[in-house]
């Protein structure tokens, strides 16, 4: 077997991420184009590609679905931003540049409390180009910020400086996850959601002293906020479910909303851990749930919400693939 050949098959398992029948029309020609795109020497498909290939089977199944389906993506998405960024305020604001006890100095970084700047800076930097640059350039800057939150992990093991806890920065990943599903063409107010988040959360209480009292006296004071941003979250995802959202650009489809709250549910889920762990899996008149019950609930969150999004969307496939075609028009 020649390398083109091999190359040739590689990219064909990746095509499994499009539906069936738009494999059928259209495998062959997205396949050539890949081809001819790639070098003489090339062995396999490039990251890039395979990024590529994957982003655009999701967006074809989610056509496939149907519009309300697309449309609660969008919604989602907008909402997701705007909740990253609030929440990069809050924590940048409140923790990174809040009072707080002397530390030793190489548990320091610089004038900030804690590695968590870098990620928070990061996503406040997404909410002001997100009012004015094109998605593509947003959407870049989202792939960024994630991977600098992530990033914040391994760099607090390298550099033995704090680190925000997980249950701030997994779902901080989730919501950027969310959000990379920006609409083309947004409307004048889902650019602003994102950078209006940041001041009314961030810069305006800030500026009126509302977390003075509350300046966090530990590391571990991320408590409540991921709880009350989870139930904020929950409450306009169940908002936009009856209403059918209005956020999305180009104006959502009957039973949108629904999508966006089965598309929120990750995240909501997520910034949800730290209290239903205490709640639920904490011994009585214990304050700090224990690691392994915050990744156990982590985890069962991750895999119930997404195992029902992903059911969801597979039926509603399923359903919408087999309508009879539309008829022509006279």
């Amino acid at each position: 077997m020649s390398d083109r050949t091999r190359l040739e098959r590689r990219y064909r398992r990746l095509l499994w991420a499009y539906p069936k029948d738009y494999r059928a029309r259209r495998g062959d020609e997205i396949v050539g184009t890949y081809l001819e795109l790639a070098g003489a020497d090339r062995r396999r498909p490039s990251p890039a590609d395979a990024v590529d290939l994957l982003r655009g089977g999701l967006r074809q199944h989610l056509r496939a679905a149907g519009p309300d389906v697309v449309a609660g993506a969008h919604l989602a998405a907008v909402l997701a931003l705007g909740t990253a960024v609030a929440l990069a305020a809050i924590w940048l604001v409140y923790f990174e540049l809040g009072p707080r006890e002397p530390l030793p100095i190489p548990l320091q970084f610089g004038p900030f409390w804690s590695l968590g700047a870098v990620p928070w800076i990061a996503w406040l930097a997404v909410g002001l180009v997100a009012v004015v640059a094109p998605r593509r350039w947003v959407r870049i800057g989202i792939g960024a910020a994630i991977v600098l939150t992530g990033a914040v992990v391994p760099a607090s093991v390298l550099t033995a400086t704090i680190r925000p806890p997980l249950f701030v920065l997994l779902p901080q990943i989730a919501l950027g996850l969310v959000a990379l599903a920006l609409p083309a063409r947004p409307t004048a107010v889902a650019r602003v959601v994102p950078l209006a988040g940041a001041v009314l959360f961030g810069a305006l209480p800030a500026a009126l002293g509302v977390y003075r009292p509350f300046a966090p006296l530990t590391y571990w004071n991320h408590f409540d906020v991921p709880a009350g941003a989870a139930l904020l979250l929950g409450v306009v995802a169940v908002l936009a479910a009856v209403t059918g959202g209005v956020l999305g650009g180009g104006g959502a489809a009957r039973g949108g909303g629904v999508w966006t709250m089965l598309m929120l549910a990750p995240p909501v889920g997520l910034l949800a851990t730290q209290s239903l762990a205490t709640t639920y899996l904490t011994p009585s008149g214990q304050f700090n749930a224990s690691s392994t019950a915050l990744l156990a609930v982590s985890v069962a969150v991750t895999v119930l919400t997404t195992g029902v999004l992903g059911l969801a969307l597979v039926l509603r496939t399923r359903r919408h693939g087999h309508r009879p075609a539309p008829p022509a028009p006279r």
